[in-house]
């Protein structure tokens, strides 16, 4: 799942969508209205794309509607959330910016252009303008979450971190708040806190809308297992999809749970749900593996060339899937030297742990060991505990000739949860003398 996309329940202003006040200037002859959306998709989804319509005839009516201008780009907002849908990231920049064009000194507006142009990846802008609001108001924890979480995107771990405390200080023990203090401790390698935070925040986010109580399930699903908590993942992904059935952080994550135990046939049948729903590359490429292991050749490939195909659009697709992609041809071993400079281009984005470390396993599947060990050294810099961290960096140390710290980071992924970490990995410990190969 996106960690981008955290819940903002009660720290961005809400817009009601059924009542809302225009302001006047309409114009005499209404457009043609917009075409119905499909009736197959999930009630969720269906209820966006109405909506969507619906403001889009009103923003042609009238183009100096701030207000139907903010709402609608809230909603291309939430339909790029349900549908893995970049495009619609940019027609909310578009909305947002109108409605600043009509009203300049609309605040909510700004904070949501914010976060859109962070959906984009675009952190670094994002971090500019919420800083700019938070500059004009001192007292907008909106605009302190959006700066925070833009700081988090770019590694500026200790700068996140001092903004989250102090929207702590301001707004207390807010779910959205704690959820995000987990992952700054979860990327400390502090594993049991951020597991304490997001079953905090969960229990405190009670009557916030089934979307958001979803994502905290999921999230904690995630965080269990990461760290080999199968059993538990399980029953948390199950309470994220009994309370949105067609979640797809929660299909994929039950997924990952289901391939773990050995589950293949109801892994491939949730996947295939979730990329459905919302086509992401990572998604893809778990797919095009579980259908290639069940001998599904051809199913296998359409994944893989899909995985191509989206990240590779032009615009917002190749800025937020650059270490997808990086990651895919590594795993797959093929386009050596365009997952180089496809990492590269993600770390120029983000300076985070993970950007670092996808830079690394490109380099290491390069052969440029020197340079994937200087980066893998500050993939670890935090201490995060993940096994596919891990996993590359004993990979990695033990090509560089490092035995002891390949020793140790291979332990570490294996400890962590052994299904995450690859059949070389396994074999590699086992000839370093610390496990036996699995049979």
């Amino acid at each position: 799942m996106s960690r981008a996309e955290r819940p903002l329940a009660g720290l961005l202003i809400v817009f009601v969508l059924s009542s809302c006040a225009l302001v006047p200037g309409r114009a005499k002859t209404s457009p043609p209205p917009a075409p119905e959306p499909r009736a197959d998709l999930p009630p969720e989804r269906l209820a966006t794309e109405r909506a969507i319509a619906r403001f889009e005839d009103r923003v042609r009516n009238d183009s100096r509607d701030f207000v139907s201008y903010t709402i609608l780009g809230q909603l291309y907002l939430r339909k790029g959330r349900e549908a893995a849908d970049l495009a619609a990231y940019v027609k909310a920049e578009e909305a947002f910016r109108q409605a600043i064009a009509q009203k300049d000194d609309h605040v909510s507006a700004k904070i949501l252009l914010a976060t859109a142009l962070a959906s984009q990846h675009r952190f670094h802008e994002s971090l500019a303008l919420a800083r700019e609001i938070y500059r004009a108001e001192p007292t907008s924890v909106e605009a302190l979450a959006t700066m925070g979480d833009a700081l988090l995107e770019i590694g500026r771990y200790r700068a996140a971190d001092t903004a989250y405390r102090k929207l702590q200080e301001t707004v207390g023990d807010h779910p959205a708040v704690l959820a995000r203090l987990s992952q700054i401790a979860e990327l400390r390698g502090d594993v049991d806190t951020a597991t304490a935070l997001v079953k905090k925040a969960a229990e405190r986010a009670g009557d916030s809308p089934e979307e958001d109580l979803s994502w905290y399930q999921a999230r904690l699903g995630e965080i269990y297992y990461q760290s080999g908590r199968i059993d538990e993942a399980e029953r948390s992904y199950q309470k994220a999809l009994e309370l949105r059935a067609d979640s797809p952080p929660a299909l994929v994550g039950l997924a990952d749970v289901r391939a773990a135990q050995e589950r293949s046939e109801e892994a491939l049948k949730l996947l295939r749900r979730a990329v459905e729903l919302a086509p992401e590359p990572a998604a893809l490429a778990k797919l095009g593996d579980l259908e290639a292991r069940a001998g599904n050749g051809d199913a296998a490939e359409e994944c893989y060339a899909a995985v191509e195909e989206i990240a590779s659009r032009p615009g917002a697709y190749q800025s937020a899937y650059a270490r997808e992609l990086a990651l895919f041809y590594a795993d797959h071993r093929k386009n050596a030297g365009q997952a180089v400079e496809l990492a590269a281009r993600d770390l120029g984005i983000r300076r985070d742990v993970y950007a670092f470390d996808t830079l690394a396993w490109v380099l290491y599947r390069s052969d440029r060991i020197d340079d994937a060990r200087r980066a893998i050294d500050k993939a670890l810099r935090l201490g995060t505990r993940d096994a596919t961290l891990h996993y590359h960096a004993g990979m990695i140390y033990l090509r560089a000739g490092d035995p002891t710290r390949a020793r140790t980071h291979l332990r570490e992924a294996v400890d962590l949860a052994r299904y995450l970490v690859p059949e070389d990995g396994v074999e590699a410990l086992s000839r370093l003398g610390e496990v036996s190969a699995p049979a």
